[in-house]
């Protein structure tokens, strides 16, 4: 969730190097689920002309089954 001075969120392609650009403007909720965070990178890049604040808050979901197992 963004909130507060819109900024650009960009996406990579690992393989494909295909790009995708948003703009996440205050109150914006990006899900990213499937594939996403293994086949794409992902980022909020430097921006010199930003002007005010931004908050962002990240929630997880981390299969604890998924896990590799120790021994």
């Amino acid at each position: 969730m963004s909130l507060g001075t819109t900024r650009t969120f960009d996406f990579r392609h690992s393989k494909t190097r295909q790009t995708h650009t948003l703009q996440l403007t205050h109150g914006s909720l990006l899900i990213m689920q499937g594939r996403t965070q293994l086949d794409w990178a992902h980022r909020v890049p430097k921006e010199l002309e930003v002007h005010g604040e931004r908050i962002n808050q990240t929630f997880r979901y981390v299969d604890s089954s998924a896990a590799p197992k120790r021994p």
